[in-house]
């Protein structure tokens, strides 16, 4: 009799034992799975992270095109500008405002295109290529 419940005692106690374990391997699982959960997260962020880097990347190059087109451009007109003052397109008339001194007196007088283009300046002439660029 003393044997048996020796040996129930022994069970009872491996029971334990073996109850305890299961508990361990369970938080143990537990914790693997939450380790997974949160470097496949992570990866998933890292992904998303890389994918924003290239995009911005990608406009960062758009923009930077565009703004060598403008700067192109911008220099086209300042050089046809710098030409056109320099062999006397867009220079100021020695008269001054008597253009706009005879318009005022009489609203009803044209004048031509022509007339307006002789008198224009390099800034309007920038102004006016711009403007004609945009349409």
């Amino acid at each position: 009799k003393k044997d048996l419940e020796e040996v129930q005692r022994e069970k009872k106690s491996l029971e334990n034992v073996y109850g305890n374990q299961n508990i361990k391997t369970s938080k143990h699982d537990k914790g693997e799975q939450q380790l997974n959960d949160s470097r496949r997260e992570h990866g998933d962020q890292v992904r998303e992270t890389k994918e924003l880097a290239k995009q911005f990347k990608d406009l960062r190059e758009i923009e930077m095109g565009r703004t060598r087109t403008l700067l192109k451009v911008e220099t086209q007109l300042l050089e046809k500008a710098k030409f056109l003052s320099q062999h006397g397109f867009g220079t100021k008339s020695k008269r001054k405002n008597k253009a706009p001194a005879a318009a005022a007196s009489n609203p009803s007088e044209t004048v031509s295109y022509t007339h307006l283009r002789a008198h224009e300046t390099p800034e309007h002439l920038v102004c006016r290529l711009l403007l004609e660029k945009k349409t």
